[in-house]
């Protein structure tokens, strides 16, 4: 910018002209140093998806074709938008944008995913379709135009299906008006996905989005950054078919927030590598509180219960209190915070055996309406192990057919409420047993049983055989007071 067809003549003919332009000079540095936001949109046509003809590097299919972005550091506030519709190329068919080991990761701040041709999935690819090793291929979210996470005030995001800001574009930009949703429920990552932002990373998406790769925070080191789920979609981390080398699993990450909608583990319960982990190191926080719950409702506002799934998920289904990062378990170096969420375990075990899946964290519990849905595999003696302690108050209601069993001394002082179904031979399984010298919930205010709900007090001594041979001992403890003062 030319400063003399900028500076008004009398600040020109000033006697101190050092004194009166410098509080302009400094305006137009910082002008200067804001940049604009640019959309960087895919606008291919006639692209073959899925083959050579459609890889994120070819910069004809991006509108400015200024630069392949991701390629070079974006600014801040800058996005990256896959949108359009059948007439340019995102027909009814599954579409697939492939990234290549040449140009291995590609760096974006802001990603809106999907296309108005609701009927069709869009899947972000490598090159030869198996998201192997070490994130060679895939996205790195990283605002830092220093590409190195450094904090500039801006989250990292990937936004599927609406936009927030509700910004009308007849293109495809989410928006509220006529072209309100765009995208798919089989949009998919198969790349390896890595967070590099100290300001922490966004998902909010309108449809379902699955993760097939794991997503790696690279600031795991000095403590990792928050993750945020928000929208009414299911946001998936998915175990791979046997044909691909890794799962979609979170790692490194500090605190997960799940504001609305349902952040699913989900992993297969008949296959021993099909496990697929959360390993944070700080807390889990499920909800965002009784106050949104009552002003969404009051408002008629759409709002889906936070729900955190680990499902059909193996040894994934046990929470671990300690992080390490590395362990075949799902781990939260924290707490868990159920404001007004729910907490769902389900079939945690292989085959019909029965099995048992332990969660080890303390539980912190406020507002009305917070769940532990424990669900276990057709005719198992499944069991859900608590063994950290649960405070606060509020609601706290545990529901479905499996056994939760609690051996520490729990200080919630709400409403314990207790329900179950029946499974397919109509026997009661489920209930809420309280077992150990510690496991109690002295301080419950109310106890409520629903839909056959069952609550056990085990306080009985048992002789048993504990080596199938010759040893036998005592097991059990006796507490007169698991429930009341």
């Amino acid at each position: 910018m030319n400063p003399k067809r900028t500076f008004p003549a009398a600040l020109r003919r000033s006697p101190n002209p050092l004194r009166s332009v410098l509080p302009i000079l400094l305006a137009l540095l910082a002008f200067s140093s804001a940049q604009a936001q640019t959309v960087y949109r895919w606008i291919a046509d006639n692209v073959d998806f899925g083959e050579p003809e459609s890889p994120w590097t070819n910069l004809a299919s991006w509108d400015p074709a200024t630069m392949v972005p991701g390629t070079q550091p974006l600014n801040a506030n800058d996005v990256v938008e896959l949108n359009g519709d059948g007439s340019n190329g995102f027909g009814t068919a599954t579409k697939e944008i492939t990234i290549n080991a040449a140009t291995g990761s590609l760096t974006v701040g802001t990603l809106r995913f999907g296309d108005r041709d609701t009927g069709s999935a869009l899947i972000i690819e490598d090159s030869d379709g198996n998201p192997a090793t070490a994130q060679a291929e895939g996205i790195i979210f990283d605002t830092s135009v220093t590409s190195d996470g450094a904090s500039d005030g801006v989250v990292s995001a990937l936004f599927h299906g609406l936009d927030n800001l509700e910004a009308q574009d007849t293109r495809g930009i989410l928006s509220v008006g006529s072209d309100a949703v765009y995208g798919n429920s089989g949009d998919a990552f198969e790349v390896g996905v890595s967070l590099r932002d100290a300001d922490g990373f966004l998902f909010d998406g309108f449809f379902n989005f699955r993760i097939d790769s794991p997503m790696v925070d690279l600031l795991a080191g000095s403590g990792g950054s928050d993750f945020t789920k928000r929208g009414q979609g299911i946001l998936f981390f998915d175990e791979n078919d046997d044909t691909q080398a890794t799962n979609g699993s979170l790692t490194g990450v500090n605190n997960v927030f799940v504001e609305e909608g349902e952040l699913r583990f989900d992993g297969d319960n008949t296959d021993p590598d099909g496990v697929v982990t959360m390993q944070i190191q700080g807390d889990l926080v499920v909800g965002a509180g009784e106050a949104l719950l009552n002003s969404r409702a009051a408002s008629n506002a759409r709002y889906v219960l936070p729900v955190l799934r680990l499902y059909r998920n193996n040894t994934g289904a046990t929470i671990s209190s300690t992080y390490t990062g590395t362990s075949a378990t799902s781990e939260v170096g924290g707490s868990i915070y159920l404001n007004s969420g729910s907490l769902y375990i389900a079939n945690s075990s292989i085959g019909a055996g029965g099995g048992e899946a332990t969660i080890e964290p303390d539980i912190i519990v406020s507002g009305a309406g917070n769940q532990l849905q424990l669900n276990r595999a057709n005719n198992n003696s499944e069991a859900v192990v608590f063994t950290g302690v649960i405070t606060g108050s509020g609601e706290l209601h545990k529901d479905d057919n499996a056994r939760g069993v609690f051996t520490a001394d729990n200080t919630f002082s709400g409403v314990l409420g207790v329900g179950q179904q029946s499974d397919d031979n109509g026997g009661n399984l489920g209930g809420v047993e309280l077992v150990g010298a510690n496991g109690a919930f002295s301080a419950v205010s109310e106890v409520r049983l629903y839909n056959n709900g069952t609550l056990v007090l085990e306080n009985s001594d048992t002789l048993m055989d504990v080596d199938g041979a010759t040893m036998a001992a005592i097991v059990g403890a006796v507490n007169n007071d698991r429930l009341n003062d």
